[in-house]
């Protein structure tokens, strides 16, 4: 009874100890000096850029915060990653606005992804259209 008990023990806690594929939106002061200076490097210009900080540790960082004189404002709503065999896919959607001074929408968004394995391919779907990083790099 008592080697029953420890082996129950023994696969919840490594059960426990694995990772999922899941992300967070978080907040450009609580990110590490590296990931702060990426971003300074990047906000002037609008895009998506990929970070990759620690092992299987990736940040996305949404930028539309440029609005051009007569044109829409392009903000975001909706993000989800999705493994895919050997593939990791970044999605999230867009809407344009003429509305600039609405404080709820999001023009720079910025997000931390804990990868649950090292994806071979990483492509990024906008509005369910494929669209290029604008950046890729990282500490690695």
């Amino acid at each position: 009874m008592r080697r029953l008990l420890v082996a129950l023990l023994c696969i919840v806690f490594l059960s426990g100890c694995s990772e999922d594929l899941s992300f967070s939106e978080v907040s450009k002061d609580v990110v590490n000096k590296d990931i702060k200076t990426f971003i300074s490097n990047v906000k002037n210009e609008n895009g998506i850029y990929l970070y990759f900080d620690k092992q299987n540790t990736i940040y996305v960082y949404l930028n539309a915060s440029n609005v051009k004189q007569g044109e829409k404002a392009v903000h975001f709503n909706g993000f989800d990653v999705e493994g895919n065999g050997d593939t990791l896919h970044i999605l999230y959607n867009r809407d344009k606005t003429d509305d600039y001074s609405n404080q709820s929408l999001k023009y720079e968004l910025l997000y931390k992804v804990n990868a649950d394995k090292k994806y071979d391919n990483i492509k990024s779907f906008s509005n369910g259209e494929e669209v290029p990083f604008d950046l890729v790099t990282g500490n690695q």
